[in-house]
């Protein structure tokens, strides 16, 4: 009996552990933050993005981009690991703008390039840091 209760409880602290890895490598259950900075035209500006989950390493997406007194907001998808891997994005604004960014997350921290495709090419815009 008391090696089916120490079976049980490894097995229980195996599920916990492998839930807590794979947890680390998404966005959870609700809305995530990440806070960080864009370049522009080589000024940085600070940026936020709200995740929202879509599905297994897809997130809904709404961006605050601040450039001076301006925000600019986008709304979008992003695709990826958020804490170890590739990751990508797209945003779109009321104006039309649209953009995409391809980079890559290491501890938690994505750094990636991004491209305005508004024009329906890409065209290197700057650099983005999120955490």
């Amino acid at each position: 009996m008391r090696n089916h209760a120490s079976l049980a409880l490894v097995a229980a602290g195996l599920f916990f552990l492998a839930e807590l890895l794979y947890a680390q490598d998404s966005a959870g259950p609700g809305p995530v933050t990440l806070t960080g900075f864009y370049t522009w035209g080589g000024r940085a500006s600070d940026l936020t993005v709200v995740l929202t989950p879509a599905g297994q390493g897809r997130w809904n997406a709404a961006y605050v981009a601040r450039r001076g007194r301006q925000e600019l907001h986008y709304t979008g998808i992003i695709e990826g690991q958020l804490k170890n891997g590739q990751v990508s994005g797209t945003g779109q604004a009321n104006d039309r703008r649209t953009f995409i960014f391809r980079g890559t997350a290491k501890d938690g921290v994505i750094t990636a390039r991004h491209f305005e495709t508004t024009g329906g090419r890409e065209k290197p815009t700057g650099d983005l840091t999120l955490r």
